[in-house]
């Protein structure tokens, strides 16, 4: 049975043993009183603990419940910095790179030649620092066009450096070398 029911119900109690009340005595009348206080006690501040205290457990028991299954822990130090590393590709995936680099190059019109790169371990981590000069010949529009490709597609990339010179004003074409430098993890 509901609080306010029972609430309703002694209130309709009360106004019965209300004709009733000259019968008691002043002993029944304070007998009465404190079973009245008693009662409104009981509604007003035991129930509404008592289901605060059932929500509490019933959270509680969910978060037990989610603790004991497995992976729902948060990851530690090392799980992150692993974790981390695997966002990088593997340094298999070079070729790949170059060959993404080129056909993004002919895509745009940019006549590009031989790549030349370099490798460095980077201390401390299970990464290798690539450097990939790649010298081409385009318009600008087109070099320009190449570069944002290049940015917006290949994961990691970055542009370290371009050098850009024209033979002549009147000339359309625009040499320039591209030098990316792209992180990549070592293989085991």
């Amino acid at each position: 049975m509901g609080g306010d029911a029972i609430a309703h119900g002694f209130g309709l109690f009360l106004l019965w043993s209300g004709r009733r009340l000259r019968e008691l005595g002043w002993a029944g009348a304070l007998g009465f009183a404190l079973l009245a206080f008693a009662t409104a006690f009981l509604v007003s501040g035991v129930w509404p603990v008592q289901d605060r205290l059932a929500g509490t457990r019933s959270s509680l028991l969910d978060l037990q419940s989610s603790l004991r299954r497995p992976g729902t822990l948060a990851p530690g130090p090392r799980q992150r910095v692993d974790a981390f590393y695997q966002r990088f590709g593997d340094d298999a995936s070079l070729p790949e790179l170059l060959i993404r680099l080129h056909g993004y190059a002919l895509a745009r019109g940019v006549n590009s030649r031989k790549a030349d790169y370099r490798e460095s371990a980077e201390t401390g981590t299970p990464l290798v620092r690539v450097v990939v000069t790649l010298p081409v010949t385009a318009s600008f529009e087109a070099l320009r066009a190449w570069l944002a490709d290049i940015s917006a597609e290949v994961p990691g990339i970055s542009l370290e450096s371009l050098r850009v010179s024209r033979e002549g004003i009147d000339k359309p074409d625009v040499e320039a070398e591209a030098r990316f430098f792209v992180f990549l993890r070592r293989a085991r």
